[in-house]
């Protein structure tokens, strides 16, 4: 009989194996789909390409939040662009009691392996994602048509990463719900990233002078910073406000999938930041 270890290792084996043949075919990936994958290589892929790292050992973030790093990832994987490597730490890899011929793993400790194959190596995927994201003429037709959406996430993750942070910064212990996320989205076609920065951080200065002032609890003081945004936002746009620009907060470098969008796919560099995102057309 075959020991856990063993049938975990095989259960994965096979998986890769059954449908990794022709290797990753770039041209056949949705736009976002050839981004996730050019950032999870630069950011985790071994000397010699062939497998990934763990989350923990990534050099440089992947994203702008941990939620959107495993979102990433499960969603490489669903589109078989990634594979679970048959090496990956026993712990993080289990069989569903269940079903014994099912796998339960946990996204951002595993190994990864890239859909390669003896046609197509490693290498030559990383060539080809490079290439035909750099050049618009070998676009698939599809992709155009893709860039605004994938656009608008990244700004939204930026700008939700930046709230958090400075909610931090003033005492505050704020979870980011479906409120938050609309009305920050609602802003992204009419202000950049670095302008949405000014309208958090006035937001929750005045939070944190609401609550000193009025003396109510910190949950009630952390409530207003939606609607404080929303008006912030709602005025400036009224009364014609020159709404000035932050910079990149030191302590949140520019994440890899924002790098290989706006640098190296559409080549706008810091206008991802700097400049609302286009409405689609």
């Amino acid at each position: 009989m075959k020991t856990k270890e063993r049938l975990k290792y095989d259960l994965v084996s096979e998986e890769y194996l059954s449908t990794c043949k022709e290797g990753l075919i770039v041209t056949e990936m949705s736009f976002s789909d050839a981004i996730y994958m050019l950032s999870v290589i630069r950011t985790g892929a071994s000397e010699d390409l062939e497998y990934i790292v763990p989350h923990e050992y990534y050099e440089i973030p992947l994203s702008p939040c941990e939620d959107f790093d495993e979102e990433i990832l499960m969603h490489l994987y669903n589109a078989e662009a990634l594979f679970i490597h048959p090496g990956s730490q026993n712990e993080t890899v289990e069989i569903v009691k269940k079903d014994p011929l099912s796998l339960r793993f946990y996204p951002l400790s595993v190994h990864w392996l890239l859909h390669y194959s003896d046609v197509k190596r490693p290498e030559q995927i990383v060539e080809d994602l490079e290439r035909i994201l750099t050049s618009k003429k070998e676009w698939p037709a599809t992709w155009s048509s893709e860039v605004s959406a994938l656009r608008i996430r990244v700004a939204l993750e930026e700008s939700l990463q930046y709230l958090r942070y400075v909610m931090r910064e003033h005492g505050f212990n704020f979870t980011i719900g479906e409120k938050t996320i609309q009305i920050v989205k609602s802003l992204l076609n009419k202000f950049s990233v670095a302008q949405i920065y000014n309208f958090s951080w006035r937001a929750a200065k005045d939070a944190a002078a609401f609550y000193q002032r009025k003396h109510v609890t910190k949950q009630h003081a952390a409530n207003t910073v939606t609607g404080s945004i929303q008006r912030l936002s709602e005025k400036a746009l009224v009364e014609g406000w020159e709404v000035k620009a932050y910079k990149r907060n030191y302590n949140m470098p520019q994440c890899m999938v924002s790098q290989v969008l706006y640098n190296t796919t559409l080549q706008i560099g810091n206008a991802g930041f700097d400049r609302p995102v286009p409405k689609k057309k």
